[in-house]
């Protein structure tokens, strides 16, 4: 409801005098009833002017007053509006229609923090004024003052517990005012959130709400029905239908999901959103004809603006002696994982140039199909054609069949490959590096919850540790609070302070992933560097999982030597943990019987060669 609504519904305050008082009183009245009529014909000026009449008469006459502030403010007059507001309040400072009319007008101009004082002097003069309650609540709302704001929504609901509003609000704020992990707030919200849709069980807004929440907290089925129940409310909106497509897609229930995607764009198709949407999707089913067409949307989605160069974008032709330029995008991962078609655009002839983030330029600097590497802030060399490096599969018309997933692609540095070695061979047990953690520094609530979904507590790695003839190395960028935490872990082992530091990043973590048996990593950069360099890594993937891994396959067509353990439940790591373990205790068990061989051999080898040198001797002897 509009400020002016509130105002509409103050009705207007007149006076009927005795008609036993003085001649005074009673040619006030008749002011106040010739005016009363001015209003109900829309002669406003008249009304207002009669009212000034009034107050000549009669210099502290508040109704007068607050009736001519009233039509000032119902028609944008308000710089007398307020004149008028601040005189009535000087004469009946209690009036709490005069405070809230006041905060009405202060508001509609964005003095809030004037319009608050006013609000609260209103719900002084009339603790029970619901309409003051309810605005002063909303406005603290707005302005971010979460806790102050719940606590006049309770007030509210003291007086009148049904209040739709305020249970609403009440359901926003305490998702806001902790993480959506924090149980007590969340309880709380939700709490609230049924209470709103029982007052009002058909509200699309409301129920969207309430699902989302749902679905934040993995109450995914529930999080399902309510947005079912959207899609019939509003069958023609694309948001309902999309999120019934995320929803399924969330629960693996791809071939449910991808008609609501299909009728979301169709409903929408000019929405950047809904197309981004359907290409995960698309993406996530196989389909990589439709689903990197459909990627293409990534950069109006995210306002991400588009690099331009004073080139044209490749669009396919012939790179037979033409220098492309191919660019840097989205995280360490991400360009680990598609670096590998600078190789495809040198195997058609091309000359590359790749624009590098600056962490990553001495790593890439090491694969030898790339001529040229920049960083973000140096000059770029002449070239003929560009394109980001993620629109490269879309550009070459990928396929899950077609694929350049020829390894390695990602190398190491010959000489710290050597370093590592021969720090790392005295140790004959299984060597195995780990990485339990992704990015944490997302700036939004929702990339935070999918990205801390990808990690794991380092405790439930605890049983591999525990491996006999295992031994563990971090292989974790280790963050200022993680120190302490890695000291309850006397098995795993660390690689150093210097280490990924004076070489560069990565470089020494590539250098170690070669001199290792194997890696095991959550879903993060370390996975994509391990299979790029054709090591033996697996993988954690969580539920749901990310569009590159698809679903139903324990293995990657992207990178050969990889396998992926999924989560069988969103946000439990224990089964996948038992099923690591399981594996790894049966590839130990063959190591050691290696081990143990290839020393028996070694063995016999020195024996007989002792055996020669004594057979000699005797035959030196007799001669």
């Amino acid at each position: 409801m509009t400020n002016k609504a509130f105002v509409l519904l103050l009705a207007f305050i007149f006076t009927w005098m005795p008609a036993a008082q003085q001649t005074k009183q009673q040619t006030i009245k008749d002011y106040f009833d010739k005016a009363k009529e001015c209003v109900d014909i829309s002669n406003i000026a008249q009304a207002i002017a009669i009212y000034k009449h009034i107050i000549t008469i009669d210099p502290q006459n508040f109704l007068a007053h607050i009736n001519c502030a009233n039509l000032f403010f119902m028609h944008d007059m308000y710089d007398q509006a307020y004149d008028f507001y601040e005189k009535s309040i000087e004469l009946n400072p209690l009036s709490d229609a005069a405070h809230f009319n006041l905060g009405l007008l202060l508001e509609s101009e964005g003095i809030c923090e004037q319009a608050i004082e006013s609000y609260k002097n209103a719900c002084e003069a009339n603790p029970k004024h619901h309409k003051a309650l309810l605005q002063l609540a909303k406005l603290l709302k707005e302005q971010n003052c979460l806790q102050e704001s719940a606590n006049y929504f309770h007030k509210i609901l003291s007086v009148y517990p049904k209040n739709f509003e305020s249970h609403y609000n009440l359901a926003k704020i305490y998702q806001k005012l902790e993480p959506v992990s924090a149980r007590a707030t969340v309880g709380q919200s939700l709490y609230h959130y049924h209470i709103a849709t029982e007052l009002q069980e058909n509200d699309p807004d409301l129920l969207t709400d309430y699902a989302n929440v749902l679905n934040r907290i993995n109450e995914t089925e529930k999080a399902l029905e309510l947005y079912l129940k959207v899609v019939e409310l509003i069958p023609y909106s694309a948001p309902a239908h999309y999120n019934v497509g995320y929803t399924l897609k969330k629960l693996n229930r791809m071939e449910e999901s991808l008609p609501f995607y299909e009728k979301a764009v169709q409903l929408d198709p000019e929405s950047p959103f809904m197309r981004f949407g359907i290409s995960l999707a698309y993406l996530t089913a196989g389909n990589f004809k439709d689903g990197w067409r459909e990627y293409e949307y990534r950069w109006d989605t995210h306002n991400i603006p588009k690099k331009k160069f004073p080139k044209p974008l490749w669009n396919g032709e012939s790179l037979k002696n033409k220098t492309i330029l191919l660019y840097t995008e989205q995280g360490l991962g991400d360009n680990f994982q598609f670096i590998r078609y600078a190789k495809v655009a040198k195997q058609m002839g091309a000359t590359v140039i790749f624009e590098s983030k600056k962490s990553l330029a001495n790593i890439i600097s090491l694969c030898p199909y790339i001529d040229h590497i920049v960083t973000q802030d140096q000059e770029i060399p002449d070239f003929d054609f560009y394109a980001p490096l993620m629109s490269m599969p879309f550009l070459c018309s990928t396929t899950r069949d077609t694929i350049p997933c020829q390894i390695p692609y990602l190398y190491a540095k010959e000489e710290l490959v050597k370093k590592w070695e021969n720090i790392l061979c005295e140790n004959k047990n299984f060597k195995i590096g780990i990485c339990w953690q992704g990015n944490t520094s997302f700036k939004t609530k929702d990339l935070q919850n999918v990205f801390s979904g990808r990690s794991i507590k380092l405790k439930y790695l605890q049983p591999l540790m525990n491996i006999e003839h295992v031994s563990m190395y971090s292989l974790q960028k280790i963050e200022h609070d993680q120190g302490e935490t890695l000291k309850n872990y006397c098995k795993l082992k660390t690689l150093g302070k210097d280490f990924d530091t004076a070489q560069g990043s990565f470089c020494d973590t590539a250098a170690v992933i070669q001199n290792l048996d194997l890696v095991i990593t959550v879903d993060t950069s370390i996975a994509h560097l391990a299979g790029g360099l054709g090591a033996p890594v697996w993988v954690l993937i969580p539920d749901p999982p990310d569009f590159r891994w698809m679903t139903d396959i324990d293995h990657s067509p992207w990178y050969p030597t990889m396998k992926l353990f999924r989560q069988t439940k969103s946000g439990s790591w224990q089964d996948v943990i038992l099923k690591i373990k399981q594996k790894l205790q049966s590839i130990v068990e063959n190591h050691q019987e290696l081990l143990e061989i290839s020393k028996q051999i070694k063995t016999l080898k020195q024996r007989q060669k002792e055996l020669k040198i004594k057979v000699k001797g005797k035959n030196g002897k007799q001669k």
